[in-house]
């Protein structure tokens, strides 16, 4: 389903017993369940919750063939559940308080790999919230909910409608953000953190637009000593914020 269909109905799917447990942990409505025991694969204890969950809910439960699973499924091993779920991730608000807290923007982050892993890695990390640009990778995109291991129903999502009206609206709020470039900030290391922040991590290909980086407090930037032009921007975004949740933490670094 495209994202627009997505949108239009207000459900989205998601594969696999792991994302249906952190979605019904979650508190997320699961309209229904297709469920094909041949191919469903879990531990005792699983399949004990699944049947539990099943027979004292009002989910609709759907027993269909391996072969239709298949056909239903994105992956190529399907892995014998699949759920409906509804719901709609919100776009921002301007009574959302920052307190004093670690927050990211992913600006224009189009491969949904890598915004699932940046938002696993964020959860991780214990960043307060993601804000998704206007061009970023659809976050009910069954890639991205996979990549995101279940921090999908973890972390805060908002949607922004205008990137650089956010930013300044919440440098207002005393809100401090930190642009980040291939080569020409800071190095991240050597930074000094301020909170509440916000860590923006662009695009794979074209990093952040010059607006975007002269709207930022700061610039940092990752160095690279081998012959490698650049990391994977998941891979970045991790380094990054596990520097600044070091000092928030006031962990001392150790070799």
């Amino acid at each position: 389903m495209s994202p627009q269909g997505r949108r239009k109905k207000g459900y989205f799917i998601v594969e696999g017993f792991k994302l249906f447990r952190e979605a019904l942990l979650s508190g997320v409505a699961i309209e229904s369940l297709f469920y094909s025991p041949g191919s469903f694969y879990a531990s005792v204890s699983d399949r004990k919750l699944l049947e539990n969950t099943l027979k004292d809910s009002n989910i609709q439960t759907y027993l269909i063939s391996e072969s239709i699973m298949a056909s239903l499924c994105d992956t190529v091993t399907p892995q014998g559940i699949l759920s409906v779920l509804s719901g709609e991730v919100p776009y921002y608000s301007k009574e959302i308080d920052f307190f004093n807290e670690i927050w990211l923007l992913a600006f224009e982050v189009q491969d949904p790999g890598n915004l699932g892993t940046i938002i696993r890695t964020a959860d991780a990390a214990g960043v307060a919230g993601i804000f998704l640009s206007p061009g970023s990778a659809d976050v009910t995109n069954p890639k991205v909910l996979r990549a995101t291991m279940g921090s999908f129903f973890h972390m805060k999502l908002f949607k922004l409608k205008d990137t650089e009206s956010f930013i300044l609206t919440s440098k207002k709020k005393g809100v401090i953000f930190i642009s980040t470039s291939i080569s020409c900030g800071s190095d991240y290391f050597q930074m000094q953190y301020s909170y509440p922040l916000v860590l923006i991590i662009g695009n794979e290909s074209h990093g952040l637009t010059d607006k975007i980086i002269s709207l930022s407090d700061f610039t940092v930037t990752i160095p690279i000593y081998g012959r490698a032009e650049s990391l994977n921007v998941g891979v970045a975004s991790g380094i990054i914020l596990y520097e600044i949740v070091r000092q928030k933490r006031n962990v001392p670094f150790r070799f």
